[in-house]
């Protein structure tokens, strides 16, 4: 019998590495946008190996079952001071701490915004 990996599930980090020219000030804010999620997922969000926040466990919205006429988009903005960014090079992770094989998301859009406050 096969068990599907269901005795192996772990926690996944993807990892976004970027480059800015100058360290950014003010607010940062990363909004994800997912088009599907499933069983309670939570991600955390570490920039440069600190944590800034999480998602809160998001609904199961139907599309990763293939369910489309039910399904929605969700997104979950996470905001944080901009000072954790640096010059050259940063890492955003995305670890989700599953711990089903049936958890899990599927991301629409990751995008990062910074506001430094001025006009």
């Amino acid at each position: 019998p096969t068990d599907l990996g269901r005795a192996n599930v772990r926690s996944t980090t993807w990892s976004i590495h970027f480059d800015l020219p100058q360290s950014p000030r003010g607010q940062a804010t990363l909004r994800l946008a997912f088009c599907g999620t499933h069983g309670g997922c939570n991600l955390e969000v570490l920039v440069n190996g600190k944590l800034t926040g999480e998602t809160g466990e998001l609904p199961s919205t139907s599309a990763m079952q293939r369910d489309g006429i039910r399904a929605y988009w969700v997104e979950r903005p996470i905001s944080f001071d901009a000072a954790v960014l640096k010059k050259g090079a940063n890492v955003i992770q995305l670890h989700s701490r599953a711990n089903s094989w049936a958890q899990g998301v599927m991301y629409d859009c990751v995008r990062l915004e910074l506001n430094d406050g001025k006009p």
